[in-house]
């Protein structure tokens, strides 16, 4: 075991002083339907639904924030971190400053539904904000769930206007693809859709390497097949899907647009965080993840551990004490990360959009 280390970053650097501020792209001429489907228990190999819907751009370290269903969606609609929105647990709600991505596309003139066959999503946890309608059934059957996607499509194939459709549960790889595909069937040409599972299928509070790796597939027309090996999180899917349809992703998402990694471009280092358990509606198990290694911190005891989960996808082995500056990196990281994240969604207001984008690329959040 390893004690926290002392030595934290004093202060974050602000990269100039914000000039005139930077407005969203012109919204494309025909603006494109959004489905995102969010089904918990899916492998982040998902190498089998590849072959089949060939076209995809593939998020292959995609890292979910939550080690819990509820606030593993919340931070994928609301582009935060699980001690930003506050829904750590089953019985707790997001926080009224948070907004979420229904919102934000219903003011830019789009119909949005959510669909979920799942106990672990509340409807009074603040999730259905955004949505109408906004159907919640605290069943996960088989039975119940088909009845799910089923309404779903029904409700796809009405829209006529710019739509944005959200659809969770939790079901098996084959019942999960099943859906997947009448999804697609009924989506107009030119919808995007998002494929993830908030939770991978080692499920449970501990943010194991099985919980938070995660499937992550993007289909959009205008993007070409390929994999994107870098480090990414569910919170940065949400601006992604904003800035395509040309609405301005508002600052109280704390994700950094994968739009660019999409499209082939390069990214500085990136390194996922996830967070469970509940103290009063607050995490007390934290993780961050690199492209190597996966080191989970329990705030309760100030203890770390260290794991190189390439090498040891059991997690087995504690490396906190054999690789010394590994672990004091990725605490530092860590640290820096939970102090940043914990004060007020709203505390971007007053920044302009370029330097927010430029804290969000560099890691800050």
């Amino acid at each position: 075991m390893m004690r926290r280390g002392k030595t934290f970053l004093a202060a974050i650097l602000l990269l100039g002083a914000a000039g005139s501020p930077a407005f969203a792209a012109d919204a494309p001429a025909v603006r494109p339907g959004i489905v995102l489907m969010d089904f918990t228990g899916l492998a982040a190999d998902q190498a089998s639904l590849e072959k089949e819907v060939p076209g995809a751009v593939v998020f292959s370290q995609a890292v979910s924030q939550g080690g819990h269903p509820a606030s593993a969606a919340a931070s994928l609609l609301t582009a935060q971190y699980v001690q930003t929105h506050g829904l750590a647990a089953a019985g707790d709600a997001v926080s009224t400053a948070a907004v979420t991505l229904a919102e934000v596309l219903g003011r830019a003139g789009y119909s949005a539904a959510a669909f979920s066959a799942d106990p672990a999503l509340d409807a009074r946890s603040g999730l259905t904000r955004g949505f109408s309608p906004a159907r919640f059934e605290t069943d996960a059957s088989g039975l119940v769930f088909r009845k799910t996607w089923e309404g779903a499509v029904d409700w796809l194939s009405a829209q006529k206007a710019p739509f944005f459709l959200y659809i969770h549960g939790i079901r098996p790889e084959p019942e999960a693809f099943e859906a997947f595909r009448a999804l697609r069937k009924a989506s107009p040409a030119g919808t995007i859709l998002a494929l993830t599972a908030g939770i991978g299928p080692g499920g449970g509070p501990e943010l194991g390497e099985k919980t938070v790796h995660v499937p992550l597939l993007v289909w959009r027309p205008a993007l070409k097949p390929r994999r994107v090996s870098a480090v990414v999180r569910l919170v940065d899917l949400a601006a992604a899907l904003v800035e395509w349809t040309g609405a301005e992703v508002p600052a109280s998402f704390q994700g950094a647009s994968l739009a660019a990694l999409a499209a082939g471009g390069a990214a500085a280092p990136r390194y996922g965080f996830s967070a469970s358990g509940a103290r009063s509606g607050k995490p007390t198990l934290f993780a961050i993840r690199s492209e190597a290694m996966h080191m989970l911190y329990d705030q309760a005891n100030g203890e770390a551990r260290l794991y190189d989960f390439k090498a040891d996808p059991g997690m087995k082995r504690d490396l906190s004490e054999s690789r010394p500056e590994a672990a004091l990196d990725l605490t530092q990281r860590l640290m820096r990360h939970i102090r940043e994240t914990r004060s007020s969604s709203r505390r971007g207001e007053g920044l302009s959009p370029e330097l927010l984008r430029q804290m969000r690329e560099k890691g800050y959040w």
